[in-house]
């Protein structure tokens, strides 16, 4: 398994790589956490030249807040364009998966706090959680 933000890396790879691959995004910029100002300047980028000219790229941007380093950074990153569909699946499993761990701590660590102040008991607690796991379940089993 591929960290989050690899992912995100390895993804825009593949659309500097190939950017037909853009009219194939199911990704959305929520998706992207850590470069999202990058993929945000691609996604621009290609809805106004329809593709990915590093020389234009490079002349539009003037590499402001280092666009430009952080492409040609993307350029070294070894990964092959027929990858792209498995990335994208891939982020987007784990965004839901994260989002959905997120949502349970919150409510197990609000059980918590009622247990630890007497609001509720033990037996209480228990019950709570697992009516907590399976509620996430069905809650982000219909965002997927």
């Amino acid at each position: 398994m591929q960290y989050y933000y690899d992912l995100e890396i390895n993804l825009l790879a593949c659309l500097l790589l190939k950017p037909e691959l853009m009219d194939k995004i199911r990704v959305e910029d929520k998706h992207f956490i850590k470069h999202q100002r990058l993929w945000k300047f691609m996604k621009a980028f290609y809805e106004k030249y329809k593709t990915f000219n590093t020389v234009l790229m490079h002349q539009v941007c003037k590499d402001k807040y280092q666009i430009m380093k952080y492409i040609e950074w993307l350029l070294d990153v070894p990964v092959m364009s027929f990858d792209f569909e498995k990335y994208q699946d891939e982020l987007i499993r784990q965004y839901n998966q994260n989002k959905k761990d997120k949502w349970l701590i919150d409510k197990i660590y609000d059980l918590a706090n009622n247990l630890y102040v007497g609001n509720i008991s033990i037996e209480e607690f228990k019950n709570e959680v697992q009516k907590a796991e399976e509620n996430a379940i069905i809650i982000f089993k219909e965002e997927e």
